[in-house]
């Protein structure tokens, strides 16, 4: 009497062409299951019925485990470390193969970056209140800020020696301390990275450097142009920056 085409449009929504002899056993099914059935046409002798929405709703994710252990996440920064590292090797000498040390480090740093916390961070009650494409073209350009900020101040990993100071943890948020030494060179950057937990692993949302967060510091700019110019404004500075950086648009 029912049919598996049924059962998808029921499960994940969608329309389904039946014999009209045949509607008042789909729309049975609908009501026994939850869900509603709309007769949307009728030609010759065939009618077709829409779902409305998933009948049964997936299973909601797990939630994740709080972590205290700050070994995990140090244990994260010297593979992303490590992985930075791999990245500068190539066979390729002069610009070419700078563009691609440069391009496989964006990479790396990409898939280690948090961008959608980032911008919640920095625009707070505001990002809520925008669209999604707004959302979309802001993040990024937002993305490429961080990236940059993480790649320089990282710079050529082959160089440096990675000595994580101390790490704190509180759940699912952590941040460690840092410190790059050059090879062969007293020279010494401390870094302090923010980051949160996803089901991908720790990703970085803020980059520290001597006290300056990068958060802090383009909250306060991009809340002085909302304040100044609204959305539109906001529009312009990100779409200033989104050149600076070479974000295709």
């Amino acid at each position: 009497m029912f049919e598996a085409k049924w059962l998808q449009a029921l499960f994940y929504g969608g329309m389904v062409i039946l014999q009209p002899r045949r509607v008042g056993p789909l729309v049975l099914l609908c009501a026994l299951l939850g869900t509603t059935a709309n007769v949307q046409a009728e030609k010759g002798v065939s009618v077709a019925i829409v779902v409305d929405g998933p009948a049964i709703e997936a299973e909601p994710e797990p939630p994740l485990p709080c972590v205290t252990n700050s070994r995990v996440v140090q244990a994260s920064l010297q593979k992303v470390f490590k992985r930075l590292r791999s990245s500068q090797v190539t066979s390729l000498p002069g610009p070419a193969g700078s563009a691609i040390r440069a391009q496989n480090a964006a990479e790396v740093a990409r898939s280690h970056l948090d961008v959608e916390h980032f911008a919640k961070e920095v625009f707070r009650s505001l990002w809520p209140q925008l669209d999604v494409e707004r959302q979309e073209a802001w993040k990024s350009t937002l993305q490429s800020l961080l990236q940059h900020r993480y790649i320089e101040r990282i710079r050529d990993p082959r160089r440096h020696h990675l000595k994580i100071l101390s790490t704190e943890v509180d759940c699912h948020i952590a941040k460690s301390r840092v410190s790059l030494h050059t090879v062969g060179s007293k020279a010494k950057n401390t870094l302090e990275f923010h980051m949160r937990l996803s089901r991908a692993g720790w990703r970085v949302y803020d980059v520290v450097l001597e006290g300056a967060s990068l958060v802090n510091a383009w909250r306060s700019r991009l809340s002085r142009v909302h304040r100044e110019e609204g959305h539109a404004g906001l529009d312009k500075q990100l779409h200033r920056l989104m050149r600076r950086y070479d974000v295709a648009p």
